[in-house]
């Protein structure tokens, strides 16, 4: 049954994880000269969002298909998750760690390229439409709370 599976492709979903990763490296950037930004707020809340999202909707499915890649992308999300709170912490008042930056930044363009090659194109040829839809609905939702908190 083909059309139990996706047919509108999930382009919506990876352009806005695309531009928060964007958004986001440039503000660790900014973070590191001035602390406490809050365009750093709103996208880390809008990253941890999408980090959710992805693990409940795509990853119990793709783990069937694929344990280690799934595997991974779970630990770097746990990771990304460890240095966000390693700069949070530090960003209170002070300017964090230019490392932990360095590491959060090389982390999440790892995770960005694993799912880019691996996760995301699974999902556009196997996710069913069902949980398609929920996801779709909740990355438009956490577009449109990172666009107000980023204003």
């Amino acid at each position: 049954m083909h059309e139990e599976y996706l047919t509108p492709p999930l382009s919506e979903f990876r352009a806005q994880a695309h531009r928060i990763h964007a958004q986001l490296l440039a503000s660790l950037r900014e973070l590191a000269r001035a602390p406490q930004t809050q365009a750093f707020w709103a996208l880390e809340s809008a990253l941890l969002a999408h980090l959710r999202a992805e693990e409940e909707l795509l990853l119990p499915d793709f783990d069937l298909a694929y344990p280690s890649d799934a595997a991974h992308v779970r630990g770097e999300h746990q990771r990304i998750r460890e240095l966000l709170m390693r700069v949070g912490s530090g960003a209170h008042g002070q300017a964090p760690d230019p490392g932990v930056i360095e590491a959060l930044c090389a982390c999440l363009n790892e995770c960005a390229s694993v799912e880019e090659h691996a996760l995301y194109p699974w999902a556009e040829q196997r996710l069913r439409a069902t949980k398609k839809g929920e996801f779709m609905q909740r990355a438009r939702a956490n577009a449109a709370s990172s666009e107000l908190l980023a204003s």
